[in-house]
């Protein structure tokens, strides 16, 4: 990670800091949260690789196997990088979590039905829900040009990259359908427009319990 990056970080923690004291105690609050996850990454040298990597699966198999973590979860828009998962984690349990059903155009998903059928097949399981940073604060901002607090944090978390905040995204999602537990680490797994290019490994929480998420480990992370 190099100074710049870690310049730009700190410009941006700063600037979220001023963007708290304007909306008022609780985004302060939410704001200092991510202070701690931004140490994490600036002090855990959590960054490698290049944006865009083509396979970090066999990397995040390794670790996994080594810590015993046995949950995988993945974000997957077509079901491309969902059905590689499902191939490149054979034991493991997968969770491929797409966008919700609607996100991009009305009554229609985004997950092909070709792909879907081979997760499943697989042994994978499918999650199609209301994204944790993306639902009625959506809405608002849409209508009334104006954001709120759950996508104050989503951007927060994109200062680590898109694919940090996808994947603590995805495991509040997937712990909100109860299929995976708030109680024991996971992998999650997102990516920048396409692929996967991010790995965490992190003990989820319910949406209502944001703040109880730990991401224990950057497996890995692209530089940008």
């Amino acid at each position: 990670m190099d100074l710049g990056f870690r310049g730009l970080s700190l410009a941006v923690v700063w600037y979220a800091w001023g963007l708290g004291w304007g909306f008022g105690h609780e985004v302060k609050i939410v704001v200092w949260q991510f202070v701690g996850l931004w140490m994490v990454f600036w002090f855990g040298g959590g960054c490698m690789g290049k944006v865009g990597d083509a396979d970090i699966f066999p990397l995040v198999r390794k670790r996994a196997d080594e810590l015993g973590v046995k949950t995988i979860l993945v974000a997957s828009t077509s079901g491309v990088t969902g059905l590689k998962a499902v191939e490149a984690f054979r034991g493991y349990d997968v969770v491929v979590v797409t966008h919700s059903h609607g996100f991009k155009e009305k009554d229609k998903a985004e997950l092909l039905p070709e792909y879907r059928n081979k997760i499943v097949a697989g042994g994978g399981k499918i999650l199609t829900a209301t994204h944790a940073f993306g639902g009625v604060g959506r809405a608002v901002r849409n209508k009334f040009d104006t954001y709120q607090i759950d996508e104050l944090i989503a951007n927060t978390l994109r200062i680590f990259g898109q694919g940090t905040k996808v994947a603590v995204e995805i495991a509040l999602m997937a712990a909100d359908s109860g299929l995976i537990s708030v109680q024991k680490d996971v992998v999650s797994i997102g990516g920048t427009g396409e692929g996967a290019d991010t790995a965490l490994v992190l003990q989820a929480a319910n949406v209502n319990n944001f703040f109880d998420v730990k991401v224990r480990e950057v497996i890995t992370k692209p530089r940008f």
